[in-house]
């Protein structure tokens, strides 16, 4: 029977790769400092400009480099940014797995925007309550969503219909501009034409976002009453993400399956 071979080397970075992350897990979870700037957000971005090649993102046949994937992020935050959007305030997102929930998500997190993860499925009343309760100053639905955000009267929502953006799946990598006179979205507008063209600069704001600001609201599962938005610190972000990887020992070399919904 053949002996299988073993690359010492490879094995021995493996074993320091995964001896790092799970120290890193242990620092960032019993000795992160409220006041510190080290967010995720800050970390992709980081990530993006020393190695911007670097495989990040798999979705339906689809791939994005960390520099592919930072500069859709970017182009998403100085879109919000020149819609007016402020640190604090916050962004209803109503949106199914795919990658422009992570854009938006990651876009509003440089800004200081906190992001209200809205249950996709929700319906009628428990919709109209999770709109509310964050009090956003924006809404941004996907146009699979849609439908279910129709179902609410104008005056239902807690925004002005101009606030309410609509992001189409199909151009997400290529957004194209409506004619004047075609709008299918109405009395919505189209998210999509607000980053054509964008130059993806990074964003120095990343580098303001301390451990302790709220970076988005989730919410309970709504079993005893309806839904409820929980506070999520960038801190808690931070020691989840390091924490995983130290527990799953996680190295550059893996692939994480995520199967579970982003919101």
């Amino acid at each position: 029977m053949p002996t299988p071979t073993t690359d010492l080397p490879a094995l021995l970075r493996q074993t320091a790769q995964r001896a790092r992350a799970g120290l890193k897990a242990l620092r960032t979870n019993f000795f992160w400092a409220p006041e510190s700037c080290e967010n995720v957000p800050l970390e992709l971005q980081r990530w993006a400009s020393e190695r911007p090649h670097d495989p990040f993102l798999s979705f339906e046949g689809r791939r994005w480099t960390v520099g592919a994937f930072d500069a859709q992020v970017n182009r998403h935050a100085r879109a919000w940014r020149k819609l007016g959007l402020e640190r604090g305030e916050v962004v209803a997102l109503l949106l199914g797995n795919r990658p422009a929930f992570l854009f938006h998500f990651y876009a509003l997190a440089k800004l200081g925007v906190i992001a209200s993860l809205i249950n996709p499925s929700l319906r009628g009343p428990a919709m109209r309550h999770a709109l509310h309760a964050c009090e956003p100053a924006a809404l941004l639905v996907g146009d699979a969503q849609l439908p279910g955000l129709r179902e609410l009267e104008l005056d239902a929502l807690p925004v002005e219909a101009s606030r309410v953006f609509v992001d189409v799946e199909a151009e997400v990598d290529r957004p194209r501009k409506a004619p004047e006179d075609a709008r299918p979205h109405a009395p919505f507008s189209a998210w999509n034409p607000h980053v054509v063209g964008v130059i993806p600069l990074a964003i120095s704001d990343a580098e303001l976002r301390s451990l302790d600001e709220i970076a988005a609201y989730i919410y309970t599962s709504g079993t005893t009453g309806l839904p409820k938005p929980a506070i999520v610190k960038h801190n808690r972000l931070r020691r989840s993400a390091d924490v995983f990887a130290g527990l799953a020992r996680v190295t550059a070399q893996d692939c994480v399956y995520c199967c579970l919904p982003l919101y």
